[in-house]
């Protein structure tokens, strides 16, 4: 038993460090967020060029590239919503490895507790069996 407790305590622990990791790799080219914020910007002072197109920038669009602006725009949209679910994963996802964690080091303790108990039952000489 002692061993499952040790496999989740250890699992709880790792888990956290990789999804930090993950999701920096992750974050680092996605700026699904800012791009959202920049498309509601009307500013055309503003350079954007590595993080999108603003909204004035779509408006300024003629006719024909209408389509590639609403793409465009249908895209970002997209882009934010799974961003924002990835998100939600991602702190759910540390929240149950906290709940292991918590979980795992109270087993531990449990498993500590009997073991003290059942030394201190083997060395009381009131509790032997009487068969």
């Amino acid at each position: 038993m002692k061993w499952i407790f040790g496999a989740l305590l250890l699992g709880s622990i790792v888990y956290p460090v990789y999804a930090f990791f993950e999701l920096l790799s992750v974050s680092t080219h996605n700026h699904w967020a800012e791009r959202e914020q920049l498309m509601a910007v009307m500013d055309t002072s503003l350079d954007s060029a590595n993080l999108g197109l603003t909204g004035a920038e779509l408006a300024e669009l003629d006719q024909r590239d209408q389509l590639a602006s609403t793409a465009y725009t249908r895209a970002v949209v997209e882009a934010a919503r799974l961003g924002r679910g990835y998100t939600q994963v991602w702190n759910l996802s540390l929240g149950l490895s906290a709940l292991l964690c918590t979980a795992s080091l109270c087993g531990l303790w449990l498993c500590r507790q009997s073991r003290r108990l059942k030394i201190t039952r083997t060395e009381d000489p009131t509790s032997a069996d009487p068969h």
